[in-house]
């Protein structure tokens, strides 16, 4: 999928994990994208729970995303796993709900 200003975008680095997490960032230079599923170990939840506190007393417009940036600053590594090449779509419109109909009508 090519990416856009609008998707959430990560770099990862094969023996650091994710190292930046943004929409703000020039689609080229992004490794993939960031599509909103997570895997939390409980052994993660106290330092998460803090960066996202942290985020959201900062600027409480910012992302939930920008607390797993908060996070890989504070140098916790966060790992990711490929969907690799499979038909999916965000749905945010009826366009999408339409295109998520036709992905789910062809399995």
């Amino acid at each position: 999928k090519k990416l856009a200003d609008e998707e959430m975008k990560v770099v990862v680095d094969p023996a650091k994990g994710m190292t930046r997490i943004t929409k703000l960032m020039d689609p080229a230079e992004a490794t993939g994208e960031y599509i909103g599923v997570t895997l939390i170990e409980g052994d993660a939840a106290v330092e998460l729970a803090d960066a996202l506190r942290a985020t959201f007393e900062r600027d409480p417009q910012l992302y939930y995303e920008d607390g797993y940036q908060e996070l890989v600053n504070r140098g916790f590594r966060i790992d990711v796993a490929p969907i690799g090449d499979v038909r999916w779509v965000e749905i945010d419109n009826h366009d999408d709900l339409a295109r998520g109909r036709e992905i789910v009508a062809g399995h």
